[in-house]
């Protein structure tokens, strides 16, 4: 059954939700939810965590803060320099951009919807589409 399916019929799950509204994959729905359950995770702990290397991790975790879905930090280190740390997006944000997402699908959608009809003539052999429904053979 596919995600668009299971959140249909009430059978989904956060991981779906991510999945249907962000298209995001496996491995970025597991990266999400390691780094909220491990907050300020470095990408080597992160890339180890997903059994992934350091460059696999890295577009996955990027493309979470291109979301917005989770923030990159910079930690100086003791001895000099500094490192990146991961964060998730708490949760009430992340619900935040799920609500922009769905306004703009909804506009979107029934914009498509007002314009049906038109769009479904041009189909038709000489613009004259069938107004009744086939009969099923």
């Amino acid at each position: 059954m596919s995600v668009f399916h299971r959140m249909l019929n009430g059978s989904s799950d956060p991981e779906d939700l991510l999945a249907c509204v962000f298209h995001l994959n496996d491995l970025e729905i597991t990266a999400y939810f390691t780094i909220l359950e491990q907050p300020d995770t470095r990408m080597d702990t992160l890339a180890e965590e997903l059994d992934r290397d350091r460059s696999t991790a890295h577009r996955a975790v990027q493309r979470l803060v291109d979301l917005q879905l989770a923030h990159r930090q910079t930690q100086p280190l003791d001895g000099g320099g500094y490192c990146y740390t991961y964060r998730a997006a708490n949760p009430s944000s992340v619900r935040e951009l799920i609500e922009q997402r769905l306004d703009l699908f909804e506009q979107a959608v029934r914009e498509r919807l007002d314009r049906f009809h038109e769009d479904v003539q041009s189909y038709a052999p000489n613009g004259n589409a069938n107004t009744q429904p086939s009969a099923k053979r």
